[in-house]
């Protein structure tokens, strides 16, 4: 006999198998991988704030491939689904639910960087409002009368307020080209910052000039030599008059005086203090000032030398020029500025060390000074500070020799010195030592500091425009 044939085994009854997804098993996925993917991810960008950045990168790729794979789910179980209800439903919450996350996280990421935006502005705001240096506060009322230094690097104004208080204002005396700062015009205005336009350029002048230069590695340029304007610098000049307003504002009052100080004449004649004196007092008629010139010599005479009857000599010294002053009874009997200052001697202090950089000697600091150096490099700076002093005492030697006002002057004075060199450790002792040797006409009881010698000019300055204003309750007295 032969066998009976086996029967084929009966198939099994549901929707035929369709593809890849095996009869759509992996649909409820759809929308349970984007969950899992943000958790996931929402995990790691915790993890990442006390392992590492690494970690939150990763957590945002989960995140980025879960909706990718979640999405390409959707969409296929949508094109599958044919008459089945559960895989319809499965890619239809599949699709809501990665596009609501993908909708969330854009929200989320504008949100972000908006409240980043508003803690940054909140925190130039509270640093400006610290600083001063783009936010205007308003004035003190102030008594009739300033008093300003203007050098080549910092301008310095003071005046008087109502309670007697002396309030000092210091300012970069600085600008630069905002196109070369590499900022947006609308993010400088977000700090505060204001741009000047001159000569179809825009400027930052003044301390955010100096700052933003500093902070970006720029150099803020100033446009004096020898601490004078120049005539071409004219063009300048509307800088150089908005950073004067920007110190001391605009008078309210009538023919207000402003007693402004420059260097005096050199006795070669090689330095045109006549047009720095004459620009100076236009950009303060602007500002609606009465202005009147004093030299920085004559100024240290009114603001240190009120115990001794306004008698005696009085010298600044800063990196642009010496000034010295002798004064009988607040009248000056010989003045005059020497410009081999300063600059002149940190640059040959360079030159002798074989370096680009000027040499400085820090205020305070360092193991010596330059009365008693110790380093070589304190050495060689003393020595050419000791060179710039003499030459300047040579002048005033030959000055006072052929001066015949010196009579009424006892022959020993007191010498007071005050300037940005005078704060260098050990300079006031070199400089009495260098007077002591000079063979002066006149010989010096004491070679002092100036009690400021910082505001000392501008202190001076404020001195003698209230002494020719009219007298105000609370103004600084000339005699204590």
């Amino acid at each position: 006999m032969s066998p009976e044939p086996i029967s084929a085994s009966p198939e099994k009854s549901g929707p035929p198998a369709t593809g890849p997804l095996g009869g759509f098993a992996p649909a409820r996925y759809c929308w349970l991988l984007p969950l899992f993917g943000l958790g996931t991810s929402m995990v790691l960008n915790f993890l990442a704030h006390s392992v590492g950045s690494l970690l939150g990168m990763a957590g945002f790729l989960v995140f980025a491939l879960a909706i990718v794979a979640g999405l390409v789910l959707s969409i296929a179980c949508l094109a599958k689904a044919g008459g089945d209800r559960r895989t319809l439903a499965h890619g239809i919450a599949g699709l809501v639910v990665n596009i609501a996350l993908v909708g969330l996280i854009i929200f989320m990421f504008f949100a972000v960087a908006k409240v980043r935006d508003i803690a940054r502005k909140a925190e130039a705001q509270r640093q400006q409002g610290t600083a001063g240096p783009a936010v205007q506060q308003p004035d003190p009322e102030f008594l009739p009368g300033r008093g300003v230094e203007v050098g080549s690097f910092v301008i310095d104004c003071c005046g008087v307020t109502r309670d007697g208080s002396v309030v000092y204002r210091t300012m970069s005396n600085s600008y630069i080209r905002a196109d070369s700062l590499g900022l947006e015009e609308k993010l400088l205005a977000a700090k505060g910052v204001k741009l000047l336009p001159v000569g179809g350029a825009k400027y930052v002048v003044g301390n955010p000039a100096a700052e933003l230069a500093a902070a970006l590695g720029k150099g803020a340029q100033c446009g004096m030599s020898h601490g004078v304007l120049r005539p071409e610098d004219e063009a300048l000049l509307p800088l150089y008059g908005a950073i004067l307003a920007e110190a001391m504002g605009t008078s309210s009052r009538q023919e207000e005086l402003c007693v402004y100080a420059v260097p005096s004449q050199s006795p070669d004649g090689n330095v045109d203090v006549a047009y720095h004196k004459d620009a100076l007092g236009k950009l303060f008629a602007r500002l609606g000032y009465k202005s009147q010139a004093l030299s920085k010599g004559h100024a240290v005479v009114y603001a240190e030398l009120a115990n001794d009857d306004f008698t005696g000599v009085a010298v600044h010294c800063d990196m642009d020029a010496i000034s010295l002053c002798v004064a009988y009874k607040t009248v000056s009997v010989a003045d005059f500025s020497s410009f081999q200052a300063g600059t002149w001697a940190e640059q040959e202090a360079a030159k002798t060390l074989g370096t680009s950089a000027p040499v400085s000697r820090g205020t305070g600091r360092g193991s010596g000074n330059l009365a008693n150096p110790i380093r070589r490099e304190d050495e060689v700076l003393a020595n050419q500070y000791r060179t710039m002093v003499r030459q300047a005492l040579h002048h005033a030697k030959q000055l006072l020799n052929s001066n015949k006002n010196l009579s009424p002057l006892a022959p020993t004075v007191d010498v007071v010195c005050a300037g940005e060199l005078v704060q260098k450790d050990g300079f006031v002792d070199l400089f009495g030592d260098e007077w002591s040797k000079a063979g002066l006409p006149l010989k010096a009881k004491a070679v002092r500091r100036a009690s400021d010698p910082a505001h000392a000019v501008s202190q001076g300055c404020l001195i003698l425009a209230q002494s020719l204003g009219e007298p105000q309750p609370g103004a600084i007295e000339k005699n204590p």
